[in-house]
């Protein structure tokens, strides 16, 4: 009990450091990162369009190397696409703490981890595959790895692991009915009155441990 004491009580001393130390930054560039986002977003989903489009040309699409770019293209275009629309509900709205859209954060939070980890794994299974074609080449190996059911076999082992990873991230978040209550008062000018509706929010197993403990 006494250890469960000491932890809470280093945990708030470091998120009170934390906060002194990089609490004026976040501040400025919540503000900044505001308009920010949206633009990278776009510029993001409309680059790597770009590239899914020339990669699927007819002389292109043969490469084992620009199937597997089109892959990490395809799963950077869903993870921005999918932030900006996670993006364009604020905390102060009140659909911010409705269930489906709690739902769809949560399928958010999920796939984001999926893509960014398929796209990381998608780059290091084309640097090995890149090894192999050029060894293959140099020694004239009987075997080829340059054909696209090498990229589709990397592309899916990438896939898997990242699935595998993430499983713990699947499973440590879960919707919470908080019923009735009050919405944030940030979201509302000092002395006015606080109105109440029915709250969702998507909580974490860690932060529902340390908050229940």
């Amino acid at each position: 009990m006494s250890c469960d004491v000491d932890d809470h009580d280093r945990m708030q001393q470091f998120r009170s450091i934390y906060h002194s130390v990089f609490g004026p930054f976040a501040q400025w560039y919540g503000s900044v990162h505001l308009y920010v986002r949206p633009v990278i977003c776009c510029l993001g989903v409309l680059a790597n369009l770009a590239i899914v489009v020339v990669l699927l040309r007819k002389n292109m699409r043969g490469n084992v190397f620009n199937v597997m770019l089109t892959a990490i293209a395809l799963w950077d275009m869903g993870l921005m696409g999918s932030y900006f629309l996670w993006g364009l509900v604020g905390t102060c709205k009140p659909l911010f703490f409705s269930y489906w859209w709690n739902v769809y954060t949560m399928c958010y939070a999920n796939f984001s981890v999926v893509a960014h980890s398929a796209s990381l794994w998608s780059t290091v299974f084309m640097a090995a595959l890149r090894v192999l074609v050029l060894r293959n080449s140099q020694q004239r190996a009987a075997g080829s790895y340059d054909n696209v059911r090498s990229a589709l076999m990397a592309i899916g082992a990438a896939f898997a692991l990242a699935i595998l990873g993430s499983i713990p991230n699947f499973l440590r978040n879960q919707i919470i009915d908080y019923g009735m209550t009050r919405m944030p008062t940030d979201c509302f000018p000092v002395n006015s009155t606080v109105p109440r509706m029915h709250v969702y929010s998507l909580t974490s197993y860690a932060i529902r441990s340390s908050t229940t403990g």
